[in-house]
């Protein structure tokens, strides 16, 4: 006999003049429901399990708290011949209820394959915070249609510091009809979120959800956050817009971007404070404009080393204080034991044989080169004491390298395949690669000046074509391609 294990109703005629109650079993725990208490015991628990288990068809977890069983139900077909076995009541607003959560997975999926485990989680109490403030509709009493369902991701600062990617249901969101705005750059039409609590995103988030949930809530900034901007112009540029322009300013010129990073408004220039990056940017922005700010405050010092592969723009200190530069490398190679590390070349075991943490490339951190492969720092002094030129490592760098002509920088560009307006890595200074004169004089609001080039420099003749246009490891090569082009537009002209 069984008793149900929420009203404590039985299976068999009760004293009264009820009728029996039909239970629903469970295998997983040896307990049983009734028809009653049946559909909300499962429907409590869809709101907590549809963001788990992307990947499983049967996915309801068993109604009982401790239980770790799922329910062999796969659809809402199922569910329903489920609830009709026990005569359930309000059995078809429950079996709507799971087809919605269905409808919302299936939309997760079509972005992501699984979400960990502290994702989901922190994607269920997400979505209960901002419905309990009233800044969005419950996942199952919405008024949208599930075609009109939308998932975005927003990082989340977990308890540990780590940055989580969290599901976000965006066409849930209570939006603001009267704030409707079109965006500059985008010209998407974006609302304000209704929030009727005076203290705003901040109060919201809380200790528990700091991250871009303000970008989602408010697409334009504050006035107060920019007041400078304000004051010049309209706050017509949504704050992803604004995300998007500040990184691409800094993949593309790395450290030499953090002073640089000013407002995109036509006619207004104004340069961001960090208070006001932290504003307008998503965290992952933010925190490789803070880190890139710190190189900068870092370069100057002894231990620090600039990353030497080409395109590469990382940095990083190196603690030579115990005599050995290389922690990835030489904690890998102690850890075989010091059999083993003595088997190691002599060249790998240098302590001043550094890599890069970003791109692993191997570096002398003594002599600021890529690493003389072969040869160890003594043998490679002693080669250069002697002016030897066949030393490889200097012959390379004489071959491929130019110090960068940008004040107090000195590092070592090497050019590449690309044309011959270069931009240096370390200090953002852009200079002609051939005669290393200063762009600024090169290309200026005129437009292209060629008496910006040095004496002698091969793009001065007003025959050359303009740097740009050229492409080549050496010029000879460069030379040799551009023929080439125009040989071939001229046959395809006449043809």
């Amino acid at each position: 006999m069984y008793v149900c294990a929420a009203c404590h109703a039985r299976e068999e005629e009760p004293p009264s003049s009820r009728p029996p109650a039909p239970l629903a079993r469970f295998e997983c725990c040896d307990k049983a429901l009734c028809s009653a208490c049946l559909p909300p015991a499962i429907t409590a628990k869809l709101e907590l399990n549809l963001w788990f288990d992307l990947d499983l068809n049967a996915w309801l977890a068993c109604p009982f708290r401790g239980c770790e069983g799922t329910l062999s139900i796969a659809n809402a077909t199922e569910l329903a011949a489920l609830y009709d076995s026990v005569g359930a009541l309000g059995a078809n607003f429950h079996v709507q209820i799971f087809t919605r959560a269905c409808a919302i997975r299936t939309k997760l999926r079509e972005v992501v394959e699984q979400l960990p485990w502290e994702a989901a989680r922190t994607a269920y109490d997400l979505h209960h915070r901002l419905f309990r403030y009233r800044a969005m509709s419950h996942v199952f009493f919405d008024l949208h249609s599930d075609d009109e369902l939308e998932v975005d991701f927003l990082s989340v600062l977990s308890s540990d510091g780590e940055i989580v990617r969290v599901p976000i249901l965006t066409s849930l969101f209570n939006r603001e009809s009267s704030t409707t705005r079109t965006c500059l750059v985008c010209a998407e039409e974006l609302r304000d979120v209704s929030f009727p609590f005076p203290s705003g995103w901040k109060r919201l988030a809380g200790r528990d959800f700091q991250g871009d949930l303000h970008l989602f809530g408010e697409p334009f900034p504050r006035a107060e956050a920019l007041p400078v901007c304000a004051g010049a112009h309209e706050l017509d540029i949504c704050k992803g817009c604004i995300a998007r322009h500040v990184h691409a300013k800094l993949e593309e010129r790395g450290s030499a971007a953090v002073n640089e990073l000013r407002c995109p408004a036509p006619g207004c220039g104004h340069l961001y404070t960090p208070q006001e990056l932290r504003a307008v940017t998503n965290h992952e922005t933010y925190s490789r404009y803070e880190r890139l700010c710190l190189i900068n405050a870092l370069q100057n010092e002894p231990d620090f080393r600039w990353c030497l592969r080409p395109g590469c723009r990382s940095g990083q200190m190196y603690d030579t204080t115990s005599g050995c530069c290389e922690p990835p490398a030489l904690s890998g190679a102690a850890a075989l034991g010091e059999r083993a590390a003595r088997a190691l070349p002599d060249d790998v075991r240098d302590p001043n044989r550094i890599t890069c943490d970003t791109c692993g490339f191997a570096m002398c951190f003594e002599h600021q080169a890529p690493w003389h492969r072969g040869m160890t720092c003594r043998e490679y002094s002693d080669l250069l004491a002697r002016g030897d030129g066949a030393a490889e490592t200097e012959s390379w760098m004489k071959r491929n390298t130019k110090k960068c002509p940008g004040k107090g920088c000195g590092v070592a560009v090497e050019k590449g395949g690309g044309c011959f307006h270069m931009r240096c890595g370390s200090c953002g200074a852009e200079f002609c690669w051939e005669c290393l004169a200063d762009w600024k004089g090169i290309w200026t609001r005129a437009g292209y000046n060629l008496k910006g080039h040095r004496k002698g420099c091969f793009f001065r003749s007003k025959d050359a074509p303009r740097p740009l246009f050229m492409r080549g490891d050496t010029m000879e090569e460069a030379v040799e391609m551009h023929e080439k082009r125009a040989g071939r537009d001229m046959r395809g002209g006449q043809g």
